[in-house]
């Protein structure tokens, strides 16, 4: 299977990146004020993923279900808005990214590991320790970070 391309400015990469940002950026803008996906409950999240037909590109809430990180733990972190790109905020301890739109992930500081919980589609996942760096969340995910600790 080939790969199109722009040949008219070498392989496209750039030029795709700087459109799925866009697209991203104009999804978040035009989206309906979010609800935490953990106030749909488990049927009306299943039924968002496999019935709809208009998925918002790169992200986005679906339904008015968004990515979510609940900060349970007592230190801050960032999320990411946007995971191709720079869109990054600081979630300080105790607080949720409710009604900031999708979040597409989270960053566990340098050093540090941390416990988190996910709720996919409603259902509540295991507790996992996870390491430092930047972990994905889908847009159907509640992801509640319980706590983090640093080898200082």
């Amino acid at each position: 299977m080939t790969e199109a391309r722009n040949t008219s400015r070498g392989n496209g990469t750039p030029l795709r990146l700087f459109f799925a940002c866009l697209g991203a950026m104009l999804a978040f803008l035009v989206s309906p004020s979010a609800a935490v996906a953990s106030s749909a409950t488990a049927e009306q999240g299943s039924a968002a993923i496999s019935s709809d037909a208009s998925v918002s590109p790169m992200g986005g809430c679906v339904l008015g279900v968004c990515g979510a990180v609940v900060n349970q733990s007592t230190e801050g972190f960032y999320v990411t808005m946007n995971w191709c790109c720079t869109d990054n905020r600081y979630l300080a301890p105790g607080k949720t990214t409710d009604g900031w739109g999708d979040v597409d992930g989270y960053q566990i500081p340098s050093g540090c590991r941390a416990n988190v919980q996910n709720k996919i589609s409603g259902s509540l996942q295991p507790i996992e320790t996870v390491g430092a760096g930047w972990h994905k969340i889908s847009t159907n995910w509640v992801t509640y970070v319980k706590s983090i600790w640093c080898n200082n």
